[in-house]
């Protein structure tokens, strides 16, 4: 269970700094 929410926040945070450089 704390594996997948932790997946779940590392891909939030690639999608935040990809968005990031975007912006």
């Amino acid at each position: 269970c704390r594996k997948e929410v932790h997946r779940r926040q590392s891909l939030v945070v690639a999608d935040v700094k990809f968005d990031v450089p975007l912006a």
